[in-house]
């Protein structure tokens, strides 16, 4: 009880705190704010750009994939994924300076939505690094030089992926088990532990890792700090810390790969981590606040990347629904005359619309 309690608290203390008020809020009290449901218009040039770059990725994903076979094989085909990498489908959220395409969120759902309307599996292997891989942890927290060093990587060449869930803790994401223990050098981490349901780990080459650290209590500048201690029982407390990880690193392994219905393409791993050497430069922002960390990048996949797939997967129902409509006859007439099936369309059209 004292260690689910100490998590508890440790999640309340990683929440990122509201700095503005929402629609929602403002609905549940009566005082409902609807400039919130407006966005700023979107600059033409923006647009465009977002436009242009859709039309390209519908042509690739007609010529090109197969979902049906993604789905009978449960494999993304090499060249489906090198032809991802080529049109910078990977780092459309990595700005151009390091190879990136500098898309806006807006246009980042877009182009999510277009491919969630052919191949979920494709949507989702591509939104991962964008969203908890490695790339956005870096971009909000990383130094200059992490930066410089992997952001031109995930962006071009290298599928990168997540690590926070564990066998034995889930929703109580405090209370992980992974360590990363500094070494007598002090210029690694040890990491002993494992990682499941890790989507694109068993492709990824990067991996975005909490761990908890053992540490100690110090002062720098007049404020208190973590300060990692090479030995976990001299520690006062373990505490949560992001790390990049490269997978051909020795001792990590591909336990198994997990297989999912609907998604049987996806790339999800249990990950196996033994006396794993991570360099100290790899730690992400700072120690202690990997929870705070892996809280802020799930959102953007909660509130961005999650819902353009539900959209592009709904899209994917409507025209098989039309087709069948006008072709199923009954009594003589193709059922989408009927006004009760017109109804239905409509509503399905109407919650597609809502939706986008």
């Amino acid at each position: 009880m004292t260690t689910l309690l100490k998590g508890m608290e440790r999640i309340e203390e990683a929440r990122e705190r509201i700095t503005g008020s929402s629609f929602m809020a403002g609905l549940f009290e009566g005082r409902p704010n609807f400039d919130l449901l407006c966005p700023p218009d979107e600059p033409p040039e923006e647009r465009e750009a977002g436009e242009t770059y859709c039309k390209k990725m519908e042509a690739f994903l007609r010529s090109e994939v197969d979902p049906d076979e993604i789905e009978r094989t449960a494999k993304i085909p090499a060249q489906v994924l090198k032809g991802l990498f080529d049109l910078g489908a990977f780092g459309m959220k990595i700005p151009k300076q390091y190879g990136g395409l500098g898309f806006s969120y807006k246009n980042y759902g877009r182009v999510l939505t277009v491919m969630a309307s052919w191949s979920n599996i494709l949507s989702l292997t591509v939104a991962v690094p964008q969203s908890i891989g490695i790339a956005i942890p870096i971009l909000l927290f990383g130094n200059d030089a992490q930066k410089t060093k992997y952001l031109p990587r995930v962006a071009r060449e290298d599928i990168s992926a997540f690590a926070l869930t564990e066998p034995l803790t889930g929703s109580d994401a405090a209370n992980i088990r992974t360590e990363a223990v500094l070494d007598q050098t002090g210029s690694h981490f040890t990491v002993n532990g494992e990682k499941i349901w890790c989507t694109n780990g068993p492709i990824a080459r990067y991996l975005t890792l909490i761990a908890r650290v053992p540490v100690q209590r110090a002062q720098r500048d007049g404020k208190p700090v973590w300060t990692p201690v090479r030995e976990s029982n001299r520690a006062e407390d373990h505490v949560p810390t992001a790390f990049i990880l490269d997978m051909t690193t020795a001792g990590v392994q591909v336990r198994q790969r997990c297989q999912f219905e609907g998604c049987r393409g996806i790339e999800n791993g249990h990950l196996i981590f033994r006396d794993v050497q991570v360099p100290v430069d790899n730690v992400i922002g700072e120690i202690g606040k990997g929870l705070r960390y892996a809280f802020t990048i799930l959102n953007v996949g909660r509130a961005i990347s999650v819902p353009a797939l539900c959209l592009g997967m709904a899209k994917q129902a409507w025209q098989p629904t039309l087709d069948r409509a006008n072709s199923r006859l009954t009594f003589g007439r193709p059922i989408g005359e009927r006004q009760t099936q017109q109804m239905r369309i409509g509503h399905m059209a109407t919650t597609l619309f809502a939706m986008e």
